[in-house]
């Protein structure tokens, strides 16, 4: 009886999920737009219907409606505006009216360094912003221009019959164009002073929101695969057969033993004192005292763990265990990755790459290689060593087969390409590599992923080359 209690309960909940969804709004049932609309209004909701159960889907939308709906689709995908513009002034825009707030932020989130971009001002140039007029498609699209990300394909052959190549704003409409966010009207014309409706305004703000997405992730960076760093506690170099202990070894294993249980229980029981060490900080600090050989892990443990380390003294620490690993067989030391994340801020850096360098010439499974190749091509880049850290990747991403690790090294070649070569060798050669993806036997089940990974990728050179 239970059973049929939770199945009637689970069929009743779809059923009135899905007569919402059909009966929400009264008027875009079989619309053009109607599955645009139900997704701006709820997946990304910017948009709300009329107190009587309309949307009203082809009624004019006004300036100040547009402007508003434009701020939540940035906000909901958390861009924060680094801009340093003066608030715009209108006339008939005080402060207190309930489109200001969403003007400014509009304003100020425009791709200002962008030469073909017009400014706020420009594309409302009067005195008075007339926020109750209806807007047209021209200042609809020339807002959308400055918002979005610019096209990764051509756009330069993209042209309306009504809009003279040589207008102002011909290239505007042409990358919108090629961006797929704008279209013309089946007759080859843009009809730039016609009314924007709210069915299309809906499906602009649709578009935005997909386009304005790839601005989430940072492309530009060194990239690391996810949870490449899981939460271990090393030996590395104290022995693995505790048959060659020696009794150093063996405090140094309890006090190991001590912070792994307090990390995860948060305290050692009453009943358990006498199996732990009391005070593992105090017992790292003399084992160090007393020379104790294992220096990887006594100064690892205790820089992470002590933390009333001055940083001279941490300095000082993440320099001598590079030392030591550099005069050690690295067979005989495990997860120093470990250790070189942990210390990488505070070690000397030429030290710091030579043992990465000497790390990656051992013996090193898939996930060592990849793990040491990024962080030593991240260390190579700040030291400005470019030639080296772009010869890097290549052989990794030729024997890579994982997708989503290969759009990882990808980025990464790709962002080195652009700061020692530019734009012109960074498009090239993330073109090079898409063609290369789409030759693996796996492409068609990660094509989307792989689509808006490398052309957010793209979409931030040419920015940021701007």
């Amino acid at each position: 009886m239970k059973r049929w209690s939770i199945i009637i309960l689970v069929l009743m909940i779809i059923s009135s999920t899905c007569t919402v969804n059909a009966f929400i709004f009264s008027d875009i049932e079989n619309h053009w737009a109607e599955e645009a609309i139900y997704q701006v209004s709820f997946d990304v909701p910017v948009f709300s219907g009329y107190p009587d159960g309309t949307f009203r889907p082809d009624h004019s939308i006004t300036r100040a409606e547009f402007v508003v709906m434009i701020n939540k689709v940035i906000n909901l995908n958390g861009l924060k505006s680094e801009s340093s513009l003066s608030d715009v002034e209108y006339s008939d825009l005080p402060v207190n009216h309930w489109a200001f707030k969403s003007v400014q932020n509009v304003h100020k989130h425009r791709f200002a360094a962008r030469e073909d971009v017009f400014a706020f001002k420009a594309v409302f140039p009067d005195d008075f912003f007339y926020p109750n007029i209806p807007i047209t498609r021209l200042e609809v699209a020339l807002l959308t221009h400055g918002l979005t990300t610019p096209p990764i394909s051509n756009s330069k052959d993209i042209h309306f019959s009504d809009v003279n190549a040589d207008d102002p704003y011909a290239n505007q409409l042409s990358e919108l164009v090629a961006s797929g966010i704008i279209s013309g009207y089946e007759d080859g014309t843009f009809r730039p002073e016609n009314l924007i409706t709210r069915a299309e305004a809906a499906v602009l703000a649709e578009k935005i929101y997909h386009n304005l997405s790839y601005l989430k992730e940072d492309r530009l960076s060194i990239a690391y695969p996810e949870n490449i760093r899981p939460l271990r506690y090393p030996v590395f170099d104290i022995p693995l057969d505790r048959n060659e202990y020696n009794e150093l070894d063996r405090k140094m294993n309890n006090v190991i033993a001590t912070l792994e249980y307090r990390d995860i229980v948060g305290f050692i029981p009453f009943d358990e004192r006498d199996l732990y060490d009391p005070d593992p900080i105090e017992t790292l600090w003399s084992l160090k005292n007393q020379d104790y050989q294992r220096v990887l892990a006594n100064n690892f443990y205790l820089m992470v763990y002590d933390q009333s380390i001055n940083p001279l003294r941490r300095v000082e620490l993440a320099t001598e265990a590079l030392q030591k690993y550099m005069s050690m067989n690295p067979s005989d030391v495990n997860n120093f990755l470990l250790l070189a994340y942990e210390i990488q801020e505070e070690a000397p850096n030429t030290l710091f790459i030579d043992a990465l360098q000497r790390h990656r010439r051992s013996e090193l499974n898939r996930q060592e290689k990849i793990e040491s190749t990024i962080l030593l091509s991240e260390k190579l880049l700040k030291q400005n060593r470019l030639t080296e850290a772009a010869e890097l990747y290549p052989p990794l991403i030729q024997s890579e087969t994982d997708i989503r690790t290969l759009l990882i090294l990808i980025q990464n070649d790709v962002f080195i390409s652009f700061v020692d070569k530019g734009t012109d060798d960074a498009l090239d050669r993330l073109e090079n590599y898409w063609e290369q993806l789409k030759e693996h036997s796996r492409y068609w089940f990660f094509e989307s992923e792989v689509e808006e990974h490398l052309t957010g990728l793209a979409k931030q050179i040419i920015l940021q080359s701007q």
